[in-house]
């Protein structure tokens, strides 16, 4: 199974996001963006994977304390375009620790530069230069989330399988 371990999103913070996304589709002459429920913050993708429960006992690992994130702006790598989450100390940490974690149990994580975003689209063109940005937002964060993804009739879903709350 494709699995990542990932910070999830309110019913709140997904609508301001998705409300991000529409904007950015509006602009576009084509893109494949990234549907409400799906919404999320990767922390550490694991790919295919059948270490299920390795990936649990790397999380369980965490210790941590809830904390606020911010998520605010727009950036982009090549024709993904992605909300920015705000470098805090805390995210850092948690997913720090969780790569090493992970590394334990035997997981390959890369180790470099970790740019913290939400995915708002892929594949996007953008008919024109544009003025537009996201305005910040606060995202309480008290647990980290292991989910798996599979195509159900030809659309990309995320479950979510495990979670680790913070204390």
């Amino acid at each position: 199974m494709r699995l990542f371990v990932a910070i999830c999103f309110d019913d709140e913070t997904k609508r301001k996001l998705q409300s991000a996304t529409e904007k950015l589709k509006s602009l576009a002459e084509k893109g494949n963006f990234t549907r409400t429920e799906n919404l999320h913050l990767t922390l550490a993708f694991l790919g295919e994977t059948q270490k299920r429960k390795q990936a649990e006992k790397a999380m369980d690992s965490i210790v941590a304390f809830p904390f606020e994130m911010k998520i605010s702006g727009l950036g982009r790598f090549g024709d993904i375009y992605w909300a920015r989450a705000i470098k805090t100390e805390e995210l850092l940490r948690v997913h720090t620790r969780l790569v090493q974690s992970l590394a334990k149990e035997g997981f390959d994580i890369p180790q470099g530069e970790y740019t913290p975003h939400v995915t708002l689209g892929r594949g996007v063109k953008i008919r024109q230069p544009f003025d537009f940005d996201i305005p910040e937002m606060t995202v309480y964060v008290d647990r980290i989330v292991l989910m798996k993804s599979e195509r159900i009739n030809g659309r990309l879903v995320y479950t979510g399988i495990y979670e680790k709350k913070f204390c």
